[in-house]
């Protein structure tokens, strides 16, 4: 049977996650191969995908969706036919989707006590409706941290050590100091701790993520205008901001006991060697190819770490390295960061022991929430699959060159501009940059001396050529400057900046050399699209469908 295609594969992916909801309709929409697909999940999937989607309701559409059920309950079938749902990788795709949806269990089980009170609540509106001037100096280690604050403390200043520990020449030269800062404009860390400290009173060492920060307030003006009516407007997002704090506090304080529960012994050797061929075996954090490669697999039986309960071997740690993501393997640049992926996968084993100890593996939301990611799997293997063979095509240079022809007015080169910065962290400096400028001061100089982005002051505070959108909130501006115009001071949220545009470049097409790439990439990426839809179709064709219209027409969807 032959039925028109409603939707694309990029949609059929996103329909994809909301499969598994219910409701009492157990009329079916449709019927393939047998198999019904339920009134109640069409309805509460159509609802969800309204509300997100901000489409309207109409019959089209209802049936657009039905037919996406509908594939996918063929996808699927094809999936089983193959014997993919029980080969190695699936097996190993399912294995990953239960734990993550056992620790996710096991979070909801640890946070549902969390709660917030009027008392915190107040305290955070305070806050928000505060700024602060503060300054600081920071050590890439705790111990030097506290040595910087020992040295605070006997008179030393903070012009002084500024110059010692930044490498950004905006906070080198200008004691540290931030200028006045609103609530959410800081590291949090850095925030919790300036926003309570008293003026003049130095902190304890306060980890930034890039060392360990030794803060000072200048300064603390609170608007005295906030009233009791912007308290309730705020009450939502407040607490939402509230409980994200108390989640990850609670969350690294549980990790941090399971961790020392442990009782973790790490062998210092292999761990330095590690951390010397990281970059090479995981670049940008990326696992590639087979990974750790051949110098490694000698050493997979060396000890890494030894907990109370067991040993950790180098091909123990590399194995469990599937568990961690791109952005958390590219944070590895020291044993310190080493021994705290370490300590983290370990802390996760722990979890799920839990979590299975409490029965969460049979728990219905736990097991619910397995549907939508195994679902999508399989559905993009499928495609995949359908699409594998797109790429091998020969490209026809007729049709690139026809292409071009038919397109050339779209392919350009746009516009640019060559654009000098001096970033600062308040208006008063902004505006102080300026006025030198007016007096006849060298902008690169300044920027050399002021500008608080490191690349661009090394530079004189060229940025490079850009298109308006990558200039953002000053590229209009930019734009309809003239060359050598000094613009500013302009807010580029949380910092000021004074710009001079140095060169613009009017935009040009492209000959057809530059613009092959881009039109070889449009047509894989149609020759994909065709392939898929020609997939699908024969699958439909073999395949026995019965769609109720009545039945579709009839729903009405709950709120």
């Amino acid at each position: 049977m032959k039925v028109r295609l409603h939707l694309d594969y990029t949609l059929l992916l996103m329909m994809g996650l909301f499969l598994g909801c219910s409701r009492s309709d157990d009329s079916a929409v449709a019927v393939v191969n047998g198999k019904s697909v339920l009134a109640r999940d069409f309805a509460e999937r159509y609802r969800i995908y309204l509300e997100t989607s901000g489409a309207r309701d109409n019959i089209v559409l209802r049936k657009s969706i039905v037919e996406n059920m509908v594939n996918e309950v063929l996808i699927l079938e094809e999936c089983e036919a193959r014997g993919w749902k029980n080969d190695e990788q699936a097996t190993s795709m399912l294995k990953s989707i239960r734990t993550q949806a056992l620790l996710n269990g096991w979070t909801r089980s640890i946070l549902d006590t969390l709660s917030v009170t009027e008392e915190e609540l107040h305290r955070e509106f305070r806050a928000m409706n505060t700024k602060v001037r503060a300054r600081y100096v920071y050590g890439r280690t705790l111990p030097e941290a506290e040595t910087l604050k020992r040295r605070l403390e006997a008179g030393t200043t903070f012009d002084a050590l500024a110059r010692e520990v930044f490498e950004d020449p905006g906070l080198a030269h200008n004691g540290g100091l931030l200028g006045m800062v609103g609530y959410g404009e800081t590291d949090p860390a850095f925030e919790q701790t300036a926003f309570a400290l008293p003026v003049g009173a130095l902190s304890e060492p306060v980890n930034i993520g890039v060392g360990y920060a030794i803060i000072r307030v200048d300064d603390r003006v609170e608007n005295p205008l906030s009233s009791q009516m912007d308290y309730e407007k705020q009450r939502a997002s407040m607490t939402r901001a509230i409980r994200e704090r108390k989640t990850q506090s609670t969350l690294s304080d549980v990790a941090r006991t399971a961790s020392a529960g442990l009782e973790p012994v790490f062998r210092e050797e292999t761990v330095r060697a590690l951390v010397a061929s990281w970059s090479e075996m995981f670049p940008e954090g990326r696992i590639h190819g087979e990974g750790p490669g051949q110098q490694w697999k000698s050493r997979e039986g060396d000890e890494l770490v030894r907990f109370r309960n067991g040993v950790w071997k180098v091909g123990d740690f590399f194995r469990k390295l599937e568990f961690t993501s791109e952005r958390q393997r590219k944070q590895v640049k020291s044993s310190q960061s080493l021994k705290a992926l370490v300590l983290g996968l370990a802390a996760r084993e722990t979890f799920l022991i839990e979590a299975s100890a409490a029965g969460l593996a049979e728990d219905p939301v736990v097991m619910g929430e397995m549907e939508g990611p195994r679902l999508r799997y399989f559905l993009k293997r499928w495609a995949d699959d359908a699409q594998s063979q797109a790429a091998n095509d020969p490209l026809d240079e007729a049709i690139l060159r026809a292409r071009y022809v038919a397109n050339k007015n779209l392919l350009k080169h746009p516009a640019a501009a060559n654009v000098a910065e001096i970033l600062v962290r308040s208006p008063e400096e902004a505006v102080v940059v300026l006025g030198r400028l007016k007096q006849g001061a060298d902008f690169a100089s300044l920027a050399r001396k002021y500008s608080i982005r490191p690349g661009a002051a090394q530079r004189g505070g060229e940025l490079g050529f850009g298109t308006e959108s990558d200039f953002g909130v000053v590229g209009k501006a930019i734009f309809a400057a003239r060359e050598g115009t000094i613009i500013g001071p302009e807010r580029v949220d949380p910092y000021y900046g004074v710009f001079q545009v140095l060169k613009k470049r009017p935009a040009r097409a492209k000959t057809f050399e530059e613009a092959r790439e881009e039109i070889a990439n449009a047509l894989l990426a149609e020759k994909k699209q065709e392939r898929f839809q020609r997939a699908l179709s024969m699958v439909r064709e073999r395949a026995t469908i019965v769609i109720q219209e009545k039945v579709i027409a009839g729903i009405v969807l709950q709120p």
